[in-house]
């Protein structure tokens, strides 16, 4: 998520576990990824700034877009691009697990991936083409300012409109590598469903995020049988990852390969895992019993949404094991909020339960959860 001077912000925890305990007050559930300063490094010859912010920080961020495509190579498998019109320029961040939720670094320190000297340059959005290219949509205007919130001096001296005849797309490659020569090639729509199946395993997000589109719009039965094959023998997380959503999609999803995703070794489809799991198991009440084999998973990503699909299910046996999980990661505010998101009497008995143990041993986690 974005906003205009925070370029990078995540939900921690989704809406649907907020609501489901209406006595948890919590003023957000909002992380803030940047570990850096708003700080940005512009090199715009003569700028004109029409700002309620200060000048050389964050003030019009905007198309958050994280590369997954791999034609730019591994050094942007885990990088999100920002645009920051009102100075010029493209800011990018490495994007990393941090426990229960995601940091973001910056990746150049003082620079920035891309920046003009020309102050109309206003980039704005991003597309990853299916040429695995970085596509930057740049408006291309004099003033990128909306007018209610110019001076009437410069409304009056200016077309503020200026540029508005112009914009601009720019492909970002590697050095050295050739125009667009995928035009003539975008043929999915003729694809058979074994064929968009198999398109799944592309590195190219915008080829796999197709792919399952057009699979779940077509509702092939067709396509049950390879995606199933593709849960469980595909040497592609993302594979494996976009084939159990996609049989989902298709009202297709087992149980026995919910539990396939359990056991995956990525810890990314784990994690997904859990949460069909949640969805299917009123159809399937066993799969409550699987869920509980990954309490010591080794992914804190993994055991932060255990936590919270737990909080769904009401017996003793899992009230003691979110509890463990809760004094395993009391120093993590997010598994503190994920354990009391359970419905009211639940974490009312969790808190209860927990003021002894907790207060015994002060630690700055266990004042933050009273």
């Amino acid at each position: 998520l974005i906003n205009n001077s925070n370029h990078s912000f995540h939900e921690a925890i989704a809406k649907r576990y907020m609501d489901r305990n209406p006595d948890l007050q919590i003023r957000s559930a909002i992380h803030h990824s940047p570990v850096h300063s708003q700080e940005v490094f512009p090199i715009t010859k003569n700028p004109i700034h029409q700002l309620l912010t200060s000048v050389g920080v964050f003030t019009s961020a905007s198309g958050i877009t994280f590369y997954q495509a791999g034609r730019l190579g591994e050094r942007y498998e885990k990088v999100s691009f920002v645009a920051e019109s009102q100075h010029n320029l493209v800011h990018s961040d490495i994007v990393t697990e941090k426990g229960s939720v995601f940091e973001a670094r910056r990746q150049f320190e003082g620079r920035e991936f891309l920046a003009s000297t020309d102050s109309w340059f206003r980039p704005v959005n991003f597309y990853i083409g299916p040429d695995g290219a970085l596509y930057v949509i740049d408006y291309y205007r004099q003033f990128i300012e909306h007018p209610e919130w110019m001076d009437e001096q410069t409304m009056e001296q200016y077309d503020i409109y200026a540029g508005r005849d112009r914009g601009r797309i720019y492909r970002i490659t590697p050095r050295g590598e050739s125009g667009a020569e995928w035009l003539n090639r975008l043929n999915l729509s003729a694809a058979t469903a074994t064929e968009l199946v198999q398109t799944l395993e592309h590195e190219n997000i915008w080829w796999r995020r197709h792919a399952q589109r057009l699979l779940v719009d077509r509702q092939d039965p067709g396509a049950v049988e390879p995606l199933e094959e593709l849960v469980l023998n595909s040497e592609s997380a993302l594979a494996r990852l976009h084939a159990l959503w996609t049989l989902d999609g298709l009202d297709a999803l087992e149980a026995g390969l919910i539990r396939a995703g359990l056991e995956d070794e990525e810890a990314g489809v784990r994690e997904n895992a859990i949460k069909l799991a949640e969805l299917y198991a009123d159809q399937d009440p066993s799969l409550v019993a699987d869920l509980q084999q990954l309490e010591k998973d080794p992914s804190e990503r993994v055991r932060y949404q255990l936590l919270l699909t737990l909080g769904e299910f009401d017996n003793p046996r899992i009230q003691q094991m979110r509890q463990r999980m809760l004094f395993a990661h009391i120093e993590d505010r997010w598994f503190q909020i994920a354990a009391l998101s359970a419905p009211s009497a639940r974490g009312m008995n969790m808190l209860e339960e927990s003021i002894g143990e907790l207060a015994s041993r002060p630690s700055e986690g266990r004042r933050a959860y009273f």
